[in-house]
């Protein structure tokens, strides 16, 4: 379906936006207003600049995955402040250690928003989050040794380092 989204600043609200929709309906042009102001926010990139995942220090492979946590640094020179819907909700994603540098990690994961809520950063500042792994694809996992690349979702931003995570073999299954 095609679908155009026409926005226009509000005639007396500064900052805030108005939106019409147009789409194609059964051979039809249909027509939407929505006349509620909306607030302009910032692209993803643009809100996430300056921020950084770093793995702490403390990390070690034989870690319990839900013990994962990273670090989310501010590394800008200015505080840097959540906008919108952002939160601090980091998910994990397995790569084998055969996987080259660079690989974007892929997988499926649940996000309440507002679940980890976000907050003011001061320059050089640091919160430690928790890292979500699905308990099903850890499960799923071979025994050895992974990497686990974590992505801060609601502004899409990934760890350019991941962290070995050790999959001990389980006796009872084989």
């Amino acid at each position: 379906m095609t679908r155009l989204t026409i926005a226009a600043p509000h005639p007396d609200l500064t900052g805030r936006w108005v939106t019409s929709d147009l789409w194609v309906q059964d051979g039809d042009w249909a027509y939407r207003h929505r006349p509620r102001a909306l607030e302009a926010q910032p692209v993803k990139a643009q809100r996430r600049k300056g921020l950084a995942l770093r793995w702490p220090d403390s990390h070690t492979p034989s870690l319990s995955p839900s013990a994962l946590r990273i670090d989310i640094v501010n590394e800008s020179d200015s505080p840097w402040s959540p906008s919108g819907a952002d939160d601090f909700f980091v998910a994990g994603f397995l790569l084998s250690p055969e996987d080259p540098p660079g690989t974007a990690a892929r997988g499926t994961f649940f996000h309440y928003l507002g679940s980890e809520p976000a907050e003011t950063l001061q320059p050089g500042a640091h919160v430690c989050v928790p890292v979500h792994l699905s308990p099903e694809l850890w499960e799923a996992a071979a025994a050895g040794i992974h990497l686990v690349q974590a992505l801060l979702v609601t502004l899409e931003l990934r760890s350019t380092e991941c962290a070995p995570l050790e999959r001990i073999a389980d006796p009872a299954h084989g």
